[in-house]
């Protein structure tokens, strides 16, 4: 039990805590100030899948990060619109 309390208490397991839970906590985020404006949007993980996946593969192609950037932010934009248009 002892060895367990070293591992968690550590600058590298809180580090690698923070860097796992930001694409969460910024979903989140969007996800409150979307329900402030009175808008419900349960999707907002889904979106953020299809825009990360989008990113990967325009990045693959390109060869580009920023284009990649570029193509997960249009990807997003677009599902987004299109549950909007839908609701």
């Amino acid at each position: 039990m002892n060895s367990l309390f070293d591992v968690i208490f550590t600058t590298d397991f809180a580090f690698s805590v923070l860097r796992v839970t930001t694409p969460i906590l910024f979903a989140a985020l969007g996800a409150l100030i979307s329900n402030r404006a009175g808008i419900i949007n349960i999707g907002m993980e889904g979106i953020m899948l299809v825009a990360a996946l989008a990113g990967v593969i325009v990045s693959s192609y390109t060869h580009s990060a920023w284009v990649g950037l570029l193509g997960a932010v249009m990807s997003g934009t677009l599902i987004a619109g299109i549950l909007a248009f839908s609701h």
